[in-house]
């Protein structure tokens, strides 16, 4: 299992102990947008990037995030709200991990 892959588990598992409810995993719509983990809490759903970094050198996980990651994130976000029909709340929100043991960086939701 590749080390991107545990870091989307252990952020869906921080999810849901946080009373967020996991909607999808990795949604993708053909090669044009891909959402980290889907989730629903209250009546808000969040569109969740996870990020890692194998040390702080270069800033935390959550320092990686660009703005044109986020117009990507927001395009994502408005494909899966239209293709499933979501009219409710829908936020974007950012998991960051560093290291080979996974350490917490920082959790923004909303973003």
């Amino acid at each position: 299992m590749r080390i991107a892959d545990i870091a989307e588990e252990k952020a869906a598992r921080l999810l849901v102990g946080r009373g967020h409810k996991i909607l999808f995993k990795n949604w993708t719509i053909s090669s044009v947008a891909e959402i980290d983990i889907v989730c629903k809490k209250s009546n808000v759903v969040y569109c969740v990037e996870v990020r890692f970094r194998r040390s702080y050198q270069a800033g935390g996980a959550i320092d990686s995030l660009n703005s044109r990651k986020i117009k990507q994130m927001k395009r994502a976000a408005l494909m899966w709200s239209f293709e499933t029909g979501w009219e409710g709340a829908l936020e974007l929100g950012c998991i960051g991990f560093v290291g080979e043991e996974l350490e917490l960086d920082e959790v923004l939701l909303p973003l």
